[in-house]
């Protein structure tokens, strides 16, 4: 079976820089986007181990360019100081953002991010 066809995503992800607060019940720790789809995200650089499967956390995704949106999110797979993570509630407005912002990256032609495996 190939690659694509293993992948279990609905959606591309794409490769984006930006800087994710996360929300935790003992304070906030902050991780680097790695890629980012209408249906998740790529956490990078999170202090190790602070992320657990099935988790369900509020995250801020912040850019130099651009509006900002939060979201409820459930983490799919976490393991060291990295995190797959699927959107699970958003605010309508700060999902028009995320839309709008995957919406720029495909007329902008950057291809898809292959960084989470």
């Amino acid at each position: 079976m190939t690659e694509y066809a293993m992948d279990r995503r609905q959606e591309p992800r794409f490769a984006l820089n930006g800087q994710v607060l996360v929300k935790l019940g003992d304070g906030e720790i902050s991780g680097r986007l790695g890629d980012l789809s209408l249906n998740g995200a790529l956490i990078l650089d999170l202090p190790p181990d602070r992320l657990h499967d099935g988790e369900r956390v509020h995250m801020q995704f912040l850019f130099d360019e651009g509006p900002s949106f939060l979201a409820d999110v459930r983490v799919v797979h976490a393991q060291g100081d990295r995190a797959g993570v699927e959107f699970a509630d958003m605010p309508p407005g700060d999902f028009e953002v995320l839309a709008q912002r995957v919406m720029q990256l495909r007329r902008q032609g950057i291809l898809p991010g292959t960084a989470w495996r």
